[in-house]
């Protein structure tokens, strides 16, 4: 896969902890494969090769430190697709993705972060290979890591919070909350 962009980008970096950066612009992807579901099932993943796809993109990023303890970053990213050579829709390609994340340190060896995914569904084919486009999503998740000394931390990541059912992948639904707890 080959990609080439032609952008307009603004950076903004202030002393007082504000980061701002836009870009946009055209991409063109040579060769990117496609991503959609074929099999008996209808969950086994089948690669298409495109050769030629071009979209209009949006990136944005803005990232805010409040202090040594606190900070705010959030990323958006954006693709308008406009034409392929070869197939009807950028399958399994997001159109759209929003991120936030906030991490905190509210005491000294105690690390918290907070985020949350947003994004809009994926184009895909059912069995009968009609299009069909899956569901916007959204996962929140928190992470907590307490360092005991340098080499060792006790950790948790509590993942999809909301317990949202969403498809990433047609036909792989998402697990509900869950979480993983360790030592590092």
């Amino acid at each position: 896969v080959s990609q080439s962009r032609y952008v307009a980008a603004f950076d903004l970096h202030s002393v007082k902890g504000l980061q701002l950066s836009l870009k946009t612009g055209l991409s063109t992807f040579r060769n990117p494969a496609l991503f959609v579901n074929k099999g008996i099932f209808g969950n086994e993943f089948s690669f298409l090769n495109e050769s030629l796809l071009t979209a209009i993109m949006l990136e944005a990023n803005l990232s805010y430190l409040f202090n040594n303890n606190l900070r705010f970053s959030s990323n958006l990213r954006g693709y308008s697709f406009q034409k392929q050579e070869v197939y009807d829709e950028a399958y399994g390609l997001l159109p759209l993705e929003l991120t936030f994340r906030l991490d905190w340190e509210p005491i000294k060896k105690l690390k918290s972060s907070f985020s949350t995914i947003l994004w809009s569904g994926t184009m895909t084919q059912a069995a009968n290979n009609v299009d069909v486009k899956l569901q916007d999503a959204a996962d929140i998740s928190l992470g907590v890591e307490y360092e005991l000394n340098k080499k060792w931390a006790l950790w948790i990541d509590l993942n999809n919070i909301a317990n949202s059912r969403y498809q990433r992948w047609n036909q792989y639904p998402s697990f509900g909350f869950n979480f993983m707890a360790g030592v590092s």
